[in-house]
């Protein structure tokens, strides 16, 4: 993550015709900075869903 957290990296990828469906534990997670983070665009969710490394915070871009 960059300047602005997940909230900003989110932003970044939303189109008219991608959306993102994310889930956090709290608002404050929206704009943390924390290293290791990661930000996945697909357009398969459901194979992003069943990898083995999904993070429980984690989303799927749509």
């Amino acid at each position: 993550m960059s300047d602005g957290g997940l909230a900003v990296a989110l932003a970044e990828l939303v189109t008219d015709d991608a959306g993102a469906d994310v889930a956090l534990p709290d608002r404050v997670a929206a704009f943390e900075e924390t290293p290791g983070r990661l930000v996945v665009q697909t357009t398969d969710p459901d194979a992003v869903a069943d990898s083995p490394t999904r993070s429980p915070c984690s989303g799927s871009a749509t």
